[in-house]
């Protein structure tokens, strides 16, 4: 006891008197221990409080205060188990203080007053806790109880902590890596992987967990799951997991996507006209020169049909891919990671190509247009029949593809017979005459000639005058003629001839014969065995 009364002790039974007090106001306190209550009368004029009593003391007033305690505490005891055993740091908050505890442990909270105690256990994640309490009355919640503790009672709950968690690991493969983003959403989360990524959730509960990837355009995706149950439909899968179960599954990507791109052209250029396109690449319109690109296509038939202009005639050619043709349009086949490329070319019906021809870079005068009529020299505008003529100037003079005659007169003309077995006649002046593809027969006649043969079995006669005969490719039979000529006849089994004057002859490589003629002739047979005659000097390797 203390106050201005004095400090003092009593036991049970005892009293203790303070006198000789003046009046006045005197307050008198007992400490309560733990656990107990204390309830206080007086005689006279007192104001009794909780553990304390003011007495107002009058003159000669004699006042006797009674100090009954009991003892009503009571106690709480937590008990900390664990699965696996020996696990630590179980946090405890509430009614009884913070505080942690192991596996094991325990902690008794005694000289507790009745009353309502709410006790918290912290849950780790992947855990269950499973709560009982003896000796009083506990409601247990999801990780929590209320202790409705009465006088004297002794409460022990047991808070037994088991670890059911598992975990989920998302592995993405892709056979294409061009840092594109993968997207996963479900249960687990939303989130994205690259190429040779992965993603871990762990500590998951037991139950089913939902996992879907959105599959980008062009790309397949193939589900593979080890480790636990899972059930796979397209691109969802659904894994049972279980208690502990660790499952992996492994999303392989791989790119099939191709791309078809379609070009307009018009013959001539008309950048004004739009033509209109339609099938399974949409429907859009193009004018001349541009293209249409669409991409990540997975592999299909398309049909690209365009609505051909009246007036226009319609060609497509595609490159990349298998493709048939169908009325305005094509059918591409498109395989996977095919690139096909179609250019639609619309013609004027109406319009001719007059462009001229180039000879060895040099444009032609002398010519036969997309109509089949002549351009240039005397017969311009008349309907070629299988002849060219030249006229007494210089002439460009271009061939078919078809055995041509052509006659280039008089004048210094350059001849390009071009494909097919042509007849060709320099006439007067120096002329140069490319007899092309085909199995050619070429005359110089007058004047100093470049003649040269193509890739047939060409007859070259250099005529009168300084010539210069070149078979090229192909088995040829070469004649210098008149004058002093050179005869070189190229790749192949040759025959040379070099006539009258005195020429040089050489045979390339084949196994070629060279003869002289009249005249001093020098003959030169290259790498491979050739005969020569009448050289007034001549080697070989024969």
């Amino acid at each position: 006891y203390f106050g201005n009364a004095g400090s003092f002790t009593l036991d049970d039974g005892q009293s203790h008197t303070s006198d000789r007090l003046l009046p006045g106001d005197y307050q008198i306190y007992q400490s309560v221990p733990a656990g107990g209550t204390v309830d206080i009368s007086c005689t006279g004029n007192a104001e009794t409080g909780n553990g304390s009593v003011i007495v107002h003391l009058g003159s000669s007033e004699d006042v006797e205060c009674t100090f009954s305690n009991s003892d009503l505490g009571g106690s709480i005891t937590l008990v900390t188990t664990s699965d696996p055993a020996g696990t630590s740091d179980f946090y405890y908050f509430g009614g009884l203080g913070s505080f942690t505890q192991n596996d094991g442990d325990s902690k008794v909270s005694d000289n507790l007053l009745p009353g309502d105690y709410q006790i918290y256990q912290s849950v780790w994640a992947g855990w269950t806790l499973d709560i009982s309490c003896s000796g009083g009355n506990v409601e247990i919640g999801n990780g929590d109880i209320i202790v409705h503790l009465g006088a004297n009672e002794d409460v022990v709950c047991t808070f037994d902590n088991t670890d059911v968690g598992g975990s989920i690991t998302i592995v993405n493969n892709a056979d294409l890596d061009n840092g594109l983003d993968f997207t996963y959403f479900g249960n687990i989360g939303f989130f994205t992987l690259t190429a040779g990524g992965s993603r871990q959730s762990a500590d998951l509960y037991p139950g089913e967990y939902e996992v879907i990837q959105g599959v980008p355009q062009g790309w397949l995706v193939d589900v593979s799951c080890t480790g636990g149950s899972v059930d796979i439909v397209d691109t969802t899968t659904t894994i049972h997991l279980g208690a502990n179960e660790d499952i992996v599954c492994t999303f392989d990507n791989s790119y099939v996507g191709g791309s078809i791109t379609v070009t307009t052209v018009t013959v001539p250029e008309n950048g004004a006209e739009e033509f209109f396109y339609f099938g399974d690449t949409g429907v859009y319109t193009q004018t001349h020169g541009f293209s249409r690109t669409v991409s990540d296509l997975y592999p299909n038939d398309y049909d690209v049909i365009q609505g051909v202009p009246e007036g226009y005639v319609l060609n497509v050619e595609c490159t990349g891919g298998d493709v048939t043709a169908i009325d305005g349009g094509v059918t591409i086949h498109l395989g996977a990671r095919d690139d096909v490329a179609c250019t639609f070319t619309n013609a004027d019906a109406n319009y001719v190509d007059d462009t001229a021809p180039f000879c060895r870079g040099v444009e032609a005068t002398i010519y036969v247009n997309e109509l089949g009529l002549i351009v240039g020299g005397p017969d311009a505008g008349q309907a070629y029949a299988g002849v060219l003529n030249g006229t007494d100037g210089r002439d460009v003079i271009v061939g078919t593809t078809d055995n041509d005659v052509i006659n280039g007169y008089e004048g210094r003309d350059m001849i390009c017979a071009r494909s097919g077995a042509d007849t060709v006649y320099g006439g007067r002046g120096r002329d140069i005459i490319y007899g092309g593809r085909g199995a050619d027969l070429l005359y110089g006649e007058q004047g100093s000639d470049l003649i040269f043969g193509g890739r047939g079995q060409d007859e070259i006669h250099g005529g009168a005058g300084e010539d210069v005969v070149n078979g090229r490719l192909g088995n040829d039979v070469l004649y210098g003629e008149g004058d002093t000529d050179l005869v070189v006849g190229g790749a192949g089994d040759d025959i040379l001839n070099g006539n009258a004057g005195d020429d040089f002859l050489s045979g390339g490589a084949g196994q070629d014969s060279l003869n002289g003629g009249n005249g001093y002739d020098f003959c030169y047979g290259g790498p491979d065995r050739d005969d020569a005659t009448n050289c007034e000097f001549k080697h070989s390797a024969r």
